[in-house]
């Protein structure tokens, strides 16, 4: 089986996919298909923009190597050839340690146990100011302000325009009844 037949394939099983998910969404509440439909529909008319330039258009080249992103456009060919011409700089690797496992799950649990006390909104707040804060290395005011957009773009969006209510918390509802 030749590449292009196998690209072909690949790319009319996504298809499928996306029409799949398409019909199965008009089984939903209008509010519920608010999200999937545009989706799988923006997906599917991407996918058959892809067909068609894969099938019907040999000027354009739609392979994209990661090899060549990574280099910065240049071939492995030249690159060997800089090597052996000592034009390539030694690349230096410098030895990121990454997390440990305990304290990913402890980031999880700290934002559930936020969220089961004082609700879905607050514990998103602090949560991303926090994330941005001490993980990232963020400056305060940039996290601030990151957090606050991360909240509106949510209220808006699930609040506002799909009117879904979200739980608000144990000393919430403890404190203000």
């Amino acid at each position: 089986m030749s590449k292009r037949a196998q690209e072909n394939i690949i790319a009319f099983i996504f298809l499928f996919f996306f029409i799949a998910m398409i019909v199965i969404s008009f089984d939903y509440s209008p509010k519920a298909r608010m999200v999937p439909v545009p989706i799988a529909v923006v997906s599917a008319v991407v996918m058959l923009l892809q067909i068609y330039l894969m099938n019907f258009r040999k000027d354009i080249e739609l392979n994209v190597d990661a090899a060549e992103l990574l280099t910065g456009g240049r071939s492995a060919d030249s690159i060997v050839e800089g090597k052996v011409h000592d034009e390539v700089e030694e690349v230096k690797v410098k030895k990121i340690e990454g997390g440990k496992e305990h304290v990913g799950l402890l980031i999880v649990l700290t934002y559930l146990v936020m969220t089961l006390l004082i609700g879905i909104m607050p514990a998103m707040f602090l949560f991303v100011f926090g994330f941005f804060v001490w993980i990232s290395k963020t400056h305060w005011i940039k996290a601030l302000l990151i957090a606050f957009v991360t909240e509106i773009s949510v209220y808006i969006l699930f609040i506002f325009v799909l009117e879904v209510q979200f739980y608000e918390g144990w000393l919430v509802k403890l404190i203000l009844g």
